[in-house]
């Protein structure tokens, strides 16, 4: 176990948190992550130590907050909590992004960042606020989302009006196409919004409907790679339906 952690540590490039387990087919690896504190020869590199493993630049700044999420994820959480909650988080808010027409380089861009909404800092989970900001201007009157996020997550202090007009979901296209763009989100935005009370019926409907079958199955008299296969179809066909939600 030990070389195969060096072996771990040396191919990513940094010191590991290593999850792994053993039966009579020998060891096997589940999970390998950069730690989140600092290791003998000195601190983990800072994006690292900051928590969602984010590459930044010198200058960049990310501001933490936990206060509204605490209600989910209260106390240290495990790693794997941590992770699974992150890909969650990502997969529900570019399927948003995808909802509301979001297509080609734009939506590139939105899945460099959406990877990043939360971040796991001393076994604690925060959100990443600058990122989240970015989510609510995917949407038409950024002005009033912006607030309205602010009240919702129950922040301290808010971003100064110069710093949110910086924040972008992506890079905004310039002249007619930019317009035409900005148009057809609001158009998809707006109609969402007048049909969002057959849309929470019919998201209940479809819910309820996977939960029935996910639950009547038996999953201590399947083999792991089944169990897991099932375990992703349920969580991309509750995310597909999940993430439109959103708008």
């Amino acid at each position: 176990v030990g070389g195969w952690g060096r072996k771990l540590e040396a191919d990513f490039g940094a010191p590991q948190d290593i999850e792994w387990a053993s039966d009579a087919d020998g060891v096997w690896f589940l999970q390998s992550r950069p730690i989140t504190t600092a290791v003998a020869d000195g601190p983990v590199r800072g994006a690292v130590l900051r928590g969602a493993g984010e590459e930044l630049a010198d200058g960049d700044e990310r501001i933490w907050d936990n206060s509204n999420i605490i209600e989910s994820f209260s106390g240290v959480v495990s790693p794997l909590t941590y992770s699974f909650a992150a890909d969650t988080y990502a997969k529900v808010y570019e399927s948003y992004a995808r909802a509301l027409g979001v297509r080609g380089e734009q939506l590139r861009e939105v899945q460099e960042w959406t990877p990043h909404l939360l971040g796991y800092v001393h076994g604690r989970v925060y959100y990443n606020l600058y990122h989240w900001y970015r989510m609510v201007r995917l949407a038409p009157l950024y002005p009033l989302n912006r607030r309205v996020l602010e009240k919702s997550l129950g922040v301290a202090e808010n971003i100064s009006d110069e710093t949110a007009d910086a924040l972008h979901p992506f890079t905004p296209r310039p002249g007619l196409r930019g317009r035409i763009a900005r148009l057809a989100r609001t158009a998809v935005f707006a109609r969402r919004f007048l049909t969002i009370g057959k849309s929470v019926e019919t998201f209940h409907r479809d819910f309820y409907r996977a939960y029935e079958v996910f639950n009547h199955v038996d999953y201590d008299a399947l083999p792991g790679d089944e169990t897991y296969r099932r375990f992703r179809r349920l969580q991309k066909e509750l995310i597909e339906k999940w993430g439109p939600m959103q708008a």
